[in-house]
């Protein structure tokens, strides 16, 4: 509960905030924030801690920054982010250990393509990304995001996802075995 007072007070911060400005320093504030995701990096934070991960958090807040991006910006003003974030939005919504990270990717993804209207096939991936289907893991990696990797512009990403932040992970050793199959088994289902 704590957590989603503090996104949700961040967001909506962000958002009074530049709701007074001028149009040019609201694009300003608009970079400064999303320079924290170059290249997605809150939405993949991912440290080590012990035997444990953490950083899960930081992506959900991420994805809700994200979501709250559709709710503020005209599409005039997202319009070059958009086609960044898509892939990055997307892969969390696949391949996140959390199921509240997954869905809250996938919520973002919506309510941008929703607002935006201007996502790489977002209107087919939204119809195949619903709350329940997202929150098996099996059906993650194996179905909804095998038919994503089929839009051009996603197949890359989703690899790489897989081979640096699944299979060849720093926690290769702490992260279950089942996880690694899967995660073999994902990209087997690619058709490259």
């Amino acid at each position: 509960m704590d957590d989603t007072v503090v996104r949700w007070s961040a967001a909506k911060g962000i958002g009074r905030i530049t709701s007074r400005l001028t149009s040019a320093l609201a694009d300003e504030v608009l970079s400064s924030v999303l320079e924290l995701f170059s290249p997605g990096e809150a939405l993949h934070y991912d440290i080590r801690r012990g035997p444990h991960s953490v950083g899960s958090h930081v992506r959900d807040a991420a994805a809700y920054v994200c979501w709250a991006f559709g709710r503020a910006y005209y599409h005039i003003d997202m319009n070059e982010i958009l086609g960044q974030l898509a892939p990055h939005l997307l892969t969390v919504a696949c391949y996140d250990r959390e199921v509240n990270c997954r869905r809250a990717a996938a919520a973002a993804f919506q309510e941008n393509v929703g607002r935006q209207g201007n996502y790489p096939h977002g209107i087919d991936i939204v119809n195949a990304a619903d709350y329940f289907s997202l929150a098996s893991r099996l059906n993650s990696y194996l179905h909804f995001a095998v038919g994503i990797a089929q839009y051009e512009g996603y197949l890359y990403p989703f690899v790489e996802e897989l081979m640096y932040n699944k299979i060849c992970h720093w926690g290769i050793i702490y992260i279950e075995k089942g996880l690694r199959e899967l995660a073999a088994e994902a990209l087997s289902a690619r058709e490259v």
